[in-house]
């Protein structure tokens, strides 16, 4: 009888033991294994909620835990949290993504020195094309505001201009606000350098691109020419600065600010006179004997109802309105 008490009680120990192993994710080597969930969720084109559940090791928690992801131009997978608490089991994922793109998630908990093994989920970003507000002008979807995007559309950050002297030495892609002030940012946008809107990496958002003058000629004929076109794509709550030459109307839909410009000179013109916007599109101007290779800008100006197009090559920087692909 004794023998057989003892023999129950050995498997009873042995069964407790290994619900215990399971129950704190040990493996076989003995260390941490990995939770049972962990949700990658995209909740816009450049947010993704991630969450997880709690596991232990000997009856305890972990005493931290750090989240990292990797896109599709990264080698490894980058640290984007600091250590995460104990009692934290969800994270807020909005550094540089891009929208429809894919990415990985991994997780790995900390028992004071010993780390567990990775848990991994993967998610895609929704699409960006779909989050740009947007109006429908004729056949052409162009979006309702001048881009206001600080990355490429791998991720990768588009730096900020905040001095003259540094507009002026930029080389490569680069923003600023309108006098390098960024109250001015919710009104008109950024102003981006002609270095931006070339870069391979995409300036326009997925499913958006740069217009090309055709784009633009296109949208000029569908408002009755050049002659009146200015005015129908003016907002008429702008900062418009009042003109006996020019009555905005924005018949259109397409509500144009007059974000203005800058030069390696100047911003210009004053707040409220001009809205000056890239295209893709490259052409050719005489300059004395010179022919000069330039890019294609249009731009809305507060003395007349004409829309304006015109070619440069200076390092000055304009407005953005995307359109559809």
């Amino acid at each position: 009888m004794k023998k057989n008490v003892l023999f129950l009680l050995i498997i009873a120990i042995i069964s407790v033991k290994s619900s215990c192993s399971k129950n704190d994710f040990l493996s076989e080597d003995n260390t941490p294994g990995t939770p049972n969930k962990l949700v990658a969720t995209a909740i816009s084109a450049t947010a993704v909620q991630i969450t997880w559940d709690q596991y232990y090791i000997n009856g305890g928690p972990p005493t931290s835990r750090i989240l990292y992801r990797k896109g599709p131009n990264d080698a490894n997978f980058k640290n984007i949290s600091d250590n995460l608490e104990p009692k934290v089991y969800q994270f807020k994922d909005s550094i540089g993504l891009v929208g429809g793109t894919e990415y990985t998630y991994r997780l790995i908990a900390f028992f004071n020195a010993v780390q567990s093994k990775p848990k991994d989920a993967t998610v895609t970003t929704l699409s960006a094309a779909a989050s740009l507000p947007n109006v429908t002008i004729g056949t052409q979807v162009w979006a309702l505001q001048n881009l206001d995007i600080a990355t490429y559309r791998n991720g990768d950050p588009i730096p900020q201009v905040t001095t003259k002297a540094q507009w002026i030495a930029t080389r490569t892609g680069a923003w600023c606000y309108f006098n390098f002030d960024p109250t001015y940012g919710p009104i008109y946008g950024k102003i981006y350098n002609r270095f931006a809107v070339d870069d391979t990496r995409g300036l326009a958002p997925l499913g958006w691109r740069i217009p090309t003058s055709t784009d633009w000629y296109t949208l000029r004929d569908s408002q009755g020419g050049k002659a009146v076109a200015g005015d129908k794509l003016k907002s008429t709550t702008s900062r418009w600065t009042s003109s006996s030459y020019s009555t905005p109307s924005n018949t259109s839909g397409f509500t144009g600010v007059p974000g203005g410009y800058v030069t390696p000179e100047s911003f210009n013109p004053a707040d409220g006179g001009e809205g000056v916007f890239w295209t893709s599109t490259d052409s050719t101007y005489s300059s004395g004997s010179s022919t000069i290779q330039g890019r294609i800008h249009f731009f809305l100006y507060n003395g007349t109802s004409e829309l304006y197009n015109s070619v440069d090559s200076a390092n000055t920087g304009y407005s953005v309105r995307v359109i559809k692909n």
